[in-house]
Formats: C-alpha cells, sequence, structure tokens
C-alpha cells in the first residue's frame, strides 16, 4: 500500500537536516547542524542562493521533501532540498 504525499507547511524550526544525506560529509552530519550550515556555505554556492530567496522570496514550484524524523522527536527531516533549506535556515538567523 502506498501513501500518496501531502502537501503541508512546517515551520523552519521543525526542520532537521538528513543525517543520512550523501552530500554532506560524515565529520559534518555528527558535529551538529552549524558545522553542516559552515559547510553548505563554503562548499555549495549557499550565498548565491541566499541572495536569489531574499530578492524573489522562495519558489512554492520546488518545496523540500521532508519525513518525520526517526532521531529527532517531533522534527522532520529534509531529504530533499538541503541547500535550499540551509539557505532559508540563514534567511531566517544570520549570523
Amino acid at each position: 500500500m502506498s501513501s500518496t504525499p501531502t502537501i503541508s507547511r512546517k515551520s523552519i524550526s521543525d526542520l532537521v537536516f538528513d543525517p543520512l544525506n550523501p552530500r554532506i560529509p560524515v565529520s559534518k552530519r555528527t558535529e551538529g547542524e552549524q558545522s553542516i550550515l559552515d559547510f553548505m556555505i563554503n562548499n555549495e554556492n549557499i550565498v548565491d542562493l541566499i541572495a536569489s530567496i531574499g530578492e524573489q522570496n522562495f519558489f512554492p514550484g520546488e518545496p523540500l521533501l521532508i519525513t518525520p524524523s526517526k532521531t529527532f522527536r517531533g522534527k522532520f527531516e529534509v531529504i530533499e532540498g538541503n541547500r535550499r533549506f540551509a539557505a532559508l535556515k540563514l534567511l531566517n538567523n544570520p549570523r
């Protein structure tokens, strides 16, 4: 039995990076969110994406794909769209 995906809005604070994302080095995944954000800034062209979202807003035609987290109770893991998620986190809480 397959389930039909649904579209819903979640707060950024309800989302976490996928702890199994192969694009993020294992060392960064285990060091925590700030380490992942630093990696994304330095290696994934996040600055350009931040500028684009800041100027044009978030494009709902490319939603983040999430699933309930097995690790963090009450949270959802971003399984597709981690660059966009990182950009949104940084836009909402600049360092």
